[in-house]
């Protein structure tokens, strides 16, 4: 009985001291709240774990479909809610307000993946309720009204210590927006490419900061060997367009881990990667912010390069 009060005392004590940390922490010194979806995903993955890697000034939260497929995928230990784990289904409303409390940085990483469609050859198709209207439209929404309803933006952080920072989207979206009706576009008949521009709206909608990264075509190679470039509207020839998940995981955890970008930019740009020496982390803001409308001499001018729409569409 006596060890019973003991610990009983003890965890009282402990939790009275973890508070106390949290009020001599200060309002500039509390951590950022970033919230992955789609973390179990094969770029949601990288840029989950890669967040993890600052957990000194940001509190990573991952939602996923699957506890059993994150406890494989990330680094998240027993991967339950007090791991930063949290289930939930962007087509379900209901299911996402745990996740969302209190969180300053979205990280949309949930797309709409096209299946082989039983017994015909060539022909595709999406899983029921996960058509391209469903994940990368009234998704999107769902959890941009849910970031709007529970989020950080009315001052109060994790634990209920103030908020450090305004709130932020980042959404990764897809090349190739620009060609309607293309093939990959009606692709399963899901008008993916239209759905993801849907959702790149509701983001710049919203009012919050926000960074939009349009890949070309994703590879698994390994990072960090190829130079990063950006462009808009389809509208830079790279050959061959393709970039690695990994480098678009590095420039998505930039823009959250930047203050600048995540509390004053709303970026929109293609992204891509051509031969050449490849940026550093510490090069990452100022590549961003370079990405800005008007940040060079040809956006300032109005021009565009034209070319055909030869990318491939790709899913995070």
């Amino acid at each position: 009985m006596a060890m019973k009060y003991f610990c009983f005392f003890l965890s009282c004590f402990l939790l009275a001291y973890q508070e106390c940390l949290g009020a001599l922490r200060g309002p500039g010194e509390a951590k950022v709240i970033a919230l992955v979806t789609g973390a179990t995903g094969r770029t949601g993955s990288l840029v989950f774990n890669e967040l993890r890697k600052h957990e000194d000034t940001v509190e990573v939260r991952g939602l996923v479909r699957d506890r059993q497929k994150a406890r494989e995928r990330l680094d998240c230990g027993e991967c339950e809610e007090a791991d930063g784990i949290f289930e939930g289904d962007v087509t379900d409303p209901s299911s996402l307000q745990k996740a969302f409390v209190g969180v300053h940085r979205l990280v949309i990483l949930t797309s709409a993946v096209p299946i082989p469609k039983e017994g015909k050859e060539g022909e595709w198709t999406y899983e029921e309720g996960g058509f391209p209207i469903d994940i990368d439209f009234n998704g999107v929404e769902n959890q941009l009204t849910a970031l709007t309803r529970y989020g950080g933006q009315h001052g109060v952080g994790g634990r209920g210590s103030p908020s450090p920072s305004p709130m932020q989207v980042v959404l990764v979206s897809s090349m190739g927006t620009t060609e309607p009706n293309s093939k990959l576009d009606l692709l399963g008949n899901g008008h993916a490419l239209f759905y993801k521009t849907q959702g790149e709206a509701a983001v710049m909608s919203t009012g919050f900061p926000f960074t939009i990264v349009k890949p070309c075509a994703l590879s698994n190679a390994p990072g960090r060997k190829m130079r990063l470039e950006t462009g808009r509207h389809d509208g830079t020839k790279w050959s061959p367009p393709l970039i690695s998940r990994e480098d678009v995981g590095r420039v998505v955890s930039a823009s959250v881990l930047s203050d600048v970008v995540a509390k004053e930019k709303r970026l929109w740009f293609d992204l891509c990667s051509v031969e050449g020496t490849p940026q550093e982390e510490s090069e990452l803001e100022s590549f961003l912010i370079s990405a800005e409308w008007g940040a060079d001499s040809k956006r300032r001018r109005g021009e565009r390069d034209t070319h055909p729409n030869t990318y491939t569409y790709t899913y995070s």
